[in-house]
């Protein structure tokens, strides 16, 4: 991760983000971040 592979790892953790955002996005029909709100957060 960040502080194991510096520049390198900061890169690979945000990729990772970015893909698990896409997928929630897809998941939940979201097309834009403002798609998005508190109601798809369960607690």
């Amino acid at each position: 991760g960040i502080a194991v592979a510096g520049s390198n790892g900061v890169a690979s953790v945000i990729e990772h983000l970015k893909m698990e955002l896409k997928s929630a996005m897809l998941l939940t029909g979201a097309v834009t971040l403002r798609d998005l709100s508190s109601k798809f957060v369960k607690f």
